[in-house]
């Protein structure tokens, strides 16, 4: 089954209605291929300067409730740079919490636009599915944040509380990519059967837009992904409900 839409040059060209078709379609695909439930969310298409606000701001809501009020604004310089280092300097998707919705950059061409909104959608279900482990992420941010700005980035609590938070991140967006990835990949193989493995994987693989040469890729989403793909499904659906066994798997500090 296919979404018959006429061709676009960027994701700014597509209607209100033409997107919420996609989306719908493509989560009854997730929810097969990942064997859970995904109610489609809100999605906006929207500049990258609104892309990178309404991340922030999801960030920013989700702070608040871990604090139970609005923090210092000293803490800004550790949370921008803490969603720099994670999000790098284009923003192609992002998926908030807070609001149950998923922006995608109006910018992105259709084929890699089809990646990112798999991608952004594996987090949609990861949440819908596991809220719980989503709540001790933010957590270990707002603790990461919190003792940067009190006792520098290079102190040892500092590190600590970086890495635990870094190990989570690197759970749930290495499985994102390697979901969508996969999800992508048979998406293509399925409606381009003459197309090779290779010349699928190969295409995917530039839909990502993932650099493998940038440390912070290197470090969060291609060693997240490499590792999930070693464990079998149900392995990876214990680690949804065992924060700490991901932290174990991740961490960078040696014990």
């Amino acid at each position: 089954m296919t979404t018959l839409v006429s061709p676009k040059t960027s994701l700014a060209e597509y209607a209100a209605e033409e997107v919420a078709g996609i989306v719908a379609l493509r989560c009854q695909e997730l929810s097969m291929h990942l064997g859970w439930p995904l109610v489609p969310p809100a999605v906006q298409i929207v500049a990258p300067g609104a892309l990178r606000e309404a991340r922030d701001a999801d960030v920013r809501v989700r702070a608040e409730t871990i604090r139970g009020a609005p923090h210092r604004e000293g803490f800004l310089a550790s949370l921008a740079t803490l969603l720099q280092d994670f999000m790098g300097p284009s923003v192609l998707g992002y998926f908030g919490t807070s609001q149950n919705t998923l922006s995608l950059n109006a910018e992105l061409v259709p084929q890699q636009a089809g990646y990112v909104l798999l991608h952004e959608l594996v987090h949609a279900a990861q949440w819908q599915n596991f809220p719980e482990l989503f709540a001790v992420i933010d957590a270990a941010r707002v603790a990461t944040e919190d003792l940067v700005d009190e006792q520098g980035a290079t102190s040892t609590a500092a590190v600590a509380a970086r890495d635990r938070y870094e190990s989570l991140v690197t759970f749930l967006e290495g499985h994102a990519t390697l979901h969508g990835r996969r999800a992508c990949e048979a998406r293509l193989a399925r409606d381009a059967p003459n197309a090779t493995a290779e010349e699928v994987h190969g295409l995917v693989a530039a839909m990502t837009g993932l650099d493998p040469t940038d440390d912070m890729t290197a470090l969060i989403y291609v060693r997240g992904e490499t590792a999930l793909a070693e464990l079998d499904a149900a392995k990876v659906e214990s680690l949804f409900r065992d924060p700490e066994q991901i932290v174990k798997l991740f961490t960078r500090i040696q014990a």
